[in-house]
């Protein structure tokens, strides 16, 4: 099963960071810098694969999840 999801955003500057712990891109944003590292982690438990694509101002996070049984 392939669930995406897409959203305009501003220019993401390091794209390769967004699932690390604590990473923001800027120092004004709210919150932890969790939330996408929470969500990938819980992917890897259950197996799920996790691409994320930027395009100009279109982020999609796309997640490929296995069938059972």
């Amino acid at each position: 099963v392939l669930l995406s999801f897409s959203n305009e955003t501003k220019e993401i500057a390091r794209i390769e960071k967004l699932f690390e712990p604590f990473y923001q891109e800027s120092e004004n944003e709210n919150g932890f810098g969790l939330g996408l590292f929470l969500v990938k982690r819980i992917c890897e438990r259950n197996r799920i694969a996790v691409s994320l694509r930027h395009d100009k101002n279109v982020v999609t996070f796309s997640y490929t999840i296995p069938k059972r049984g």
